[in-house]
This record gives structure tokens, C-alpha cells and sequence, in this order.
């Protein structure tokens, strides 16, 4: 194994040219630099075992083990290896997975936060004799593309159809629950599948009105 001191000697396999893991807002986009790094580099297994396989050279492993964890370390702020203690992890997987465990749930937790945030901002525009379903549909839809453009906080089309369904089944409670059977019948899968359905139906409550 490499020690403390021979580690500090290695030459970090590349230089870190991304922004430095601070915080939970940029786990994801880190742990996708770090990944992609380690690909490039051929030593993305050393965040996936802590042990060199029996084929492998032993001591050539943890050499390659010990530039992984470099690079790791190097990647995040003086604050974050202080605070998440990275120096003393054993291999590049223990201090990968030290991360991993502190900000991927503080991540989620952010995500959940802004969700929800966005959710009640949709309640706020439900179809009523005010709003148009259209224009409804057309916010709903603007706002899920400007959250696609962030991947933190792209919507799965499932949890874009649970937005949704929640926003409109206290005003369309018959046409929501025909929605939920089809989606999970896989009848409906997409954002776009369920708006038009939605839409469709209004429109044939308003020539049925007529």
C-alpha cells in the first residue's frame, strides 16, 4: 500500500480543470467530471473496490489506487477535505465513497426542496374559469423545459406525469384518475402524451357545453 508520504509525492494524473467539489448543488455535476476523469485514465474501478483483483500486479494497483485518490482529493475544496476527512481514507473508493454518502443525500434533499417549491408554484396556476387548460399546459410545459436544462433538476417523465396529475386532480378529478390508470398501465408514458390527453378532453367538454 502507498503510504501517506509516497502519496504526497505522486504527480496528480491530470490536472483538475473543473470546479472544485464544495458544496451539495454541485455534487452531481462533480461526480460526473470525476467519473469521466477516471474513464479517460483507465482507473474508474478504483472507486468501485478497495481490494486489486487476483489477476491484477499488486503493487502496480496501488500505485494506480493512490493516483485515483490523489486526484480525488485534489478535486475538492481545502473546507471539504477537512470537514469530510478524504486524507485518511485507505483507497480512492473510501474517499469517493465518503463523499458520496455526505452529499448525495444533502443533494437529494436540495432537489426535493426546489421540487417542491416548483409544485406549489404550479398549484398557484390550476385550471380554473381564470386560467385556460392551454395556458396551463403551455406554463407547465415552459417550466419543465427550463428545469431539463439543468440535469440537477431535470424531471424523469415520471415525476413530470406526478407533477402534473397532482396539479390538475382537484379541478379534473374524473379525467386525473382515467390519467393514473393509463400511466400505470403504460398507456401514457411521456409529459407530452398526458398534456395532450388532458387537452384533448377539454376540448370535448367545451363542444359537448356547446
Amino acid at each position: 500500500m502507498i503510504s501517506t508520504e509516497e502519496l504526497a509525492t505522486l504527480m496528480p494524473i491530470h490536472p483538475v480543470n473543473f470546479p472544485l467539489l464544495e458544496d451539495a448543488y454541485e455534487w452531481h455535476e462533480w461526480n460526473d467530471n470525476v467519473r469521466a476523469h477516471l474513464i479517460v485514465h483507465q482507473l474508474k474501478s478504483h472507486i468501485e473496490t478497495s481490494q486489486p483483483p487476483p489477476s491484477s500486479d499488486g503493487p502496480a494497483w496501488w500505485r494506480d489506487d493512490a493516483k485515483a485518490k490523489r486526484f480525488i482529493i485534489d478535486a475538492c475544496s481545502v473546507d471539504v477535505q477537512t470537514e469530510i476527512n478524504i486524507r485518511t481514507s485507505l483507497t480512492a473508493k473510501d474517499a469517493y465513497d465518503k463523499l458520496k454518502a455526505s452529499f448525495i443525500d444533502r443533494a437529494e434533499e436540495l432537489r426535493a426542496q426546489n421540487l417542491n417549491y416548483l409544485f406549489h408554484g404550479l398549484l398557484g396556476l390550476t385550471p380554473k374559469s381564470s386560467v385556460s387548460p392551454q395556458h396551463f399546459v403551455q406554463r407547465f410545459k415552459s417550466v419543465h423545459a427550463r428545469l431539463a436544462m439543468d440535469k440537477d433538476m431535470a424531471l424523469s417523465d415520471k415525476q413530470a406525469n406526478q407533477l402534473f396529475l397532482k396539479a390538475v386532480e382537484g379541478s379534473h378529478k374524473t379525467w386525473a384518475l382515467y390519467a393514473m390508470a393509463a400511466v400505470d398501465e403504460g398507456l401514457m408514458s411521456t409529459i407530452d402524451e398526458l398534456t395532450e390527453s388532458f387537452l384533448d378532453t377539454e376540448c370535448l367538454t367545451d363542444e359537448r357545453a356547446a
